[in-house]
């Protein structure tokens, strides 16, 4: 994705200076995005606890997701990153446009952060992989971890290649049709339909 991101703005990018470090990696985003606007606020050029008493002045009942660490080897780290990068997305940008506004009050990593979070590309990008978020990783990673709880559904470690199966499933059915990604029954309920018409793969469990 940071790929092909990279060559479909390239234009875009060659019109930005590059001592403002743009990237359209994800992982560069979610970096960028924590040392800015975590609440833990233990990156000394951030602001995460000026983000956290803006919240509390201007949005005291807004919903306001968790800044994901970039960081180890987790490979499930971008999509935990991106929900946070679109869903809290508007607050961000009132914020850093704010602080942008303030005489000598600017830096590198609010230019940065205010230049990729507005763009629509990047928009589109954070939303995909909160999406599969939700839809995949989420289940997966409870399903992994709770196989030593499911005897009943007659369900064990290596029963984790029918979910497998049911997966590359699904996404055969969203290349041949990618405006599924969209499609909330489709994204939630596929497994479910799926162990009901593949008696191949029944005993799933219902998650």
């Amino acid at each position: 994705m940071s790929g092909f991101m990279k060559e479909y703005l390239s234009d875009s990018l060659d019109n930005i200076s590059s001592f403002l470090r743009i990237s359209p990696d994800l992982a560069h985003i979610i970096r960028a995005y924590h040392k800015e606007f975590s609440l833990t606020s233990n990156y000394p050029k951030g602001h995460g606890e000026l983000f956290r008493d803006w919240i509390i002045k201007n949005h005291p009942m807004d919903f306001l997701l968790h800044a994901e660490r970039a960081a180890g080897n987790r490979m499930d780290v971008i999509c935990m990153g991106a929900d946070a990068v679109y869903i809290d997305r508007p607050l961000n940008v009132e914020f850093l446009d704010e602080r942008l506004h303030i005489e000598d009050n600017s830096n590198i990593l609010r230019k940065n952060l205010f230049i990729v979070i507005s763009s629509l590309e990047m928009i589109a990008v954070s939303c995909l992989f909160s999406i599969l978020h939700v839809s995949i990783v989420i289940p997966f990673r409870w399903l992994a971890g709770n196989t030593h709880k499911l005897a009943q559904h007659k369900w064990v470690a290596r029963s984790m290649g029918r979910a497998v199966d049911i997966l590359h499933t699904a996404c055969g059915q969203l290349l041949d049709d990618i405006k599924k990604i969209h499609d909330k029954k489709f994204m939630m309920k596929s497994l479910r339909r799926h162990c009901k018409r593949n008696p191949r793969v029944q005993g799933v469990p219902d998650i």
